[in-house]
């Protein structure tokens, strides 16, 4: 049986065990003088540059919980985080999702997902390990959507990004704590942890969900588009925006938004393949099979057409 293999990429063990046990505090400050030097840098091999920001990130709680997680997700896909955490050209977390049918059954879909994370290999130390928390909280906690389904919708990809398990506002208060689990004396105004301390001097994922949800100037826009499509998201803000997505240069809610309207794009046009196997299909197939396939159809006309 011949299958067709559609791919849609979102903007989310057996190589050696890596060591993640708790050292002491003393060890940080004795490599103290790595921590503004490029982290892909410090060493030869690329695999020694990665393992020193894993031993790094280890030293701090919130730091050694992910990882030990993030292990586990990454067993579960036949990969170390050698494997799945690369230097790249910036920090992110990509999510691939495979789609599979076979043309002459195209009712039959199979889904595959995959992720990587990639650090910037421009970083210095201290903030490489920042992002790496980060990013590891997108990988280890941050649900997988859809966008074939039905239920697919703007609202929930916005708030799911921002607020949802492991989304923006999880990965940015899990930044902060590493940052003051391990540089203490650092400037975190730098940072802008600052910025979600409540009057106990606590971290405050409202402060942060606050933050994250300001827009700035496109605020109209986003709110008549939302409108246009039946969703209103009440925390919504036209102030101007502290966090900027390094992927699309907006706030995070525009930022998702472009996301949404880019992965829905390229679903639809995925899906459109499928469905034109399926009209060919539906002339000679019986009844009770073209009944499933004309509500493929109309679930594709509805939702892209």
């Amino acid at each position: 049986m011949k299958w067709t293999t559609l791919v849609l990429i979102f903007t989310i063990l057996l190589t050696p065990q890596l060591c993640l046990a708790k050292r002491s505090a003393k060890t940080i400050f004795a490599d103290q003088s790595k921590l503004n030097r490029k982290w892909s840098r410090l060493f030869r091999r690329s695999d020694r540059n990665l393992k020193y920001l894993f031993n790094l990130l280890s030293d701090s709680s919130t730091g050694r919980k992910l990882l030990k997680k993030a292990k586990i997700r990454a067993r579960a896909m036949g990969k170390t985080l050698l494997e799945v955490v690369i230097p790249g050209s910036g920090s992110l977390t990509d999510s691939t999702l495979y789609r599979r049918f076979s043309a002459s059954n195209p009712e039959q879909v199979i889904f595959e997902s995959n992720s990587l994370v990639y650090i910037n290999s421009d970083l210095p130390v201290i903030d490489a390990v920042l992002d790496l928390s980060h990013e590891l909280t997108h990988f280890v906690y941050r649900k997988a959507f859809n966008p074939y389904k039905d239920s697919f919708n703007v609202k929930e990809f916005i708030t799911a990004t921002i607020e949802g398990s492991g989304g923006e506002v999880d990965a940015f208060l899990n930044e902060c704590r590493v940052l003051k689990e391990l540089f203490r004396k650092s400037n975190s105004s730098r940072y802008h942890c600052h910025l979600i301390k409540d009057h106990d001097g606590d971290l405050s994922r409202r402060l942060a969900k606050f933050h994250f949800y300001k827009v700035g100037q496109g605020h109209h826009y986003l709110t008549e588009n939302l409108h246009k499509k039946g969703h209103e998201i009440q925390y919504l803000s036209d102030e101007n925006p502290v966090f900027i997505s390094s992927t699309y240069g907006d706030s995070y809610p525009m930022a998702a938004y472009k996301e949404y309207i880019t992965v829905k794009e390229k679903a639809c046009k995925n899906e459109g393949r499928r469905v034109s196997y399926i009209k060919q299909a539906s002339g000679r197939s019986p009844a009770y099979v073209k009944k499933s396939y004309q509500k493929i159809i109309n679930s594709y006309e509805s939702r892209c057409l």
